[in-house]
């Protein structure tokens, strides 16, 4: 369990030791039981830009300054794993940055354990058996920001029952503060709305827990993402085809994550050059086989291979042509 004076002496200390000023490296780790965010910082911040290290370390010590020791709300880590992406765009998405960055979120994560103060409504809560209180529950959160929607998703409960959440903000009259619910499903009665799920109360508290957990996994799985290693890309000609939305003028091969995906198409539109990854056709139109799980892997696919087809087309003629449209 991380302390917060723990924490801030690590920051403190390091701030010292990069600036010349501090104990050697043998003795910070001794200092600090070799705690894994300082030997996170302690490697070597290869390629950093200049002022960059200085900058970093500040901002991720006023993101722990602010958010550390309590428990956080949903609306909070999207706010820190946003400081986060910022900072690691400051410095060009440097590894050390990165690193860090996600020993920081570790810590974070670790510090919503401690105990807060109880308030007297939790006091004269009735004894609960957790050990006979046990569900299997499964959720799959996805980020909506939409309206008052900020994620949506599905539970499942002990492998055979299985409906869809919503979380939801509102403002509370009383403090003005913005907050959030999980919202079950609904329907609509004679005019009256009626609840079609309704959870016993331990449960909804571990539903809640669960969605919560599911929804920062979510927001954490940008901040990491693999490198993206473009093995080939063929230009071919276009074949102009009447009524066509777009044309192939490329096909690529990526490796990524010990993959190797083959059939990846790039595509010409009146907007522009964009990527479609390998798909089949059925009755309803075309499937993608396999996709990237979120719209920043998808993005980096998408800028690595087109780099590459630009270069290519300055110098090289096309193969073939594919007599294929979207």
């Amino acid at each position: 369990m991380n302390t917060q004076k723990e924490i801030q002496e690590i920051f403190a200390d390091y701030k010292m030791y990069i600036a010349g000023k501090g104990c050697s490296r043998e003795a910070l780790l001794e200092k600090h039981n070799n705690h894994p965010l300082l030997l996170s910082m302690l490697a070597s911040p290869e390629n950093m830009i200049e002022g960059g290290l200085e900058d970093a370390v500040s901002e991720m010590s006023d993101i722990y300054l602010k958010y550390s020791g309590r428990k956080l709300r949903d609306e909070e880590w999207e706010a820190i794993l946003e400081a986060a992406n910022n900072i690691s765009v400051k410095v060009d998405d440097n590894k050390w940055c990165r690193d860090t960055l996600v020993e920081l979120l570790d810590v974070l994560e670790d510090g919503e354990k401690e105990p807060d103060t109880l308030e007297e409504s939790q006091l004269s809560l009735p004894y609960v058996n957790y050990e006979e209180q046990k569900w299997d529950i499964q959720t799959e959160m996805h980020l909506a920001r939409q309206g008052n929607v900020l994620a949506y998703g599905t539970v499942t409960i002990d492998n055979c029952i299985k409906f869809p959440v919503q979380l939801r903000k509102y403002k509370d009259e009383k403090s003005g503060e913005e907050k959030s619910f999980l919202s079950y499903p609904r329907r609509l009665v004679k005019g009256q709305w009626e609840d079609t799920v309704h959870p016993e109360r331990e449960l909804h508290k571990k539903i809640t827990a669960s969605a919560g957990n599911a929804i920062k996994k979510e927001l954490a799985k940008d901040m990491y993402l693999p490198e993206v290693d473009v093995v080939s890309v063929t230009p071919v000609t276009p074949k102009n085809i009447a009524g066509a939305k777009a044309v192939i003028c490329g096909l690529a091969t990526v490796k990524i994550s010990g993959l190797t995906i083959h059939g990846i198409t790039i595509k010409q539109s009146e907007k522009g050059l964009f990527i479609n990854m390998p798909q089949y056709q059925n009755d309803t139109g075309y499937k993608d086989i396999v996709y990237g799980t979120s719209k920043a892997i998808q993005q980096k696919m998408e800028k690595a291979i087109l780099s590459v087809y630009k270069d290519k087309i300055k110098t090289a003629t096309p193969l073939k042509t594919v007599n294929k449209v979207l």
